[in-house]
């Protein structure tokens, strides 16, 4: 779903490939921010070290779609 919606603006293709490149750009906050709450969540035992790798995996999988990101080695 996040897929898709990177290549659209309120269900119409991207406009500009500024609105892209920006789409990017505020995605890979996004995914950078949501890293983070994964790892704290790790840190308070709150999921294991095996959720928060499955989790990072899509995350790095997302990343390397929009083109912000590199797969590490699992």
């Amino acid at each position: 779903q996040r897929l898709a919606h990177a290549s659209t603006i309120d269900g119409a293709p991207a406009a500009t490939p500024e609105h892209a490149a920006a789409y990017r750009r505020l995605r890979h906050e996004t995914l950078s921010a949501e890293r983070r709450r994964l790892i704290a969540l790790r840190d308070r035992g709150e999921i294991s070290d095996e959720v928060l790798h499955r989790l990072e995996w899509e995350l790095d999988v997302e990343a390397v779609l929009i083109g912000t990101g590199e797969l590490r080695p699992s």
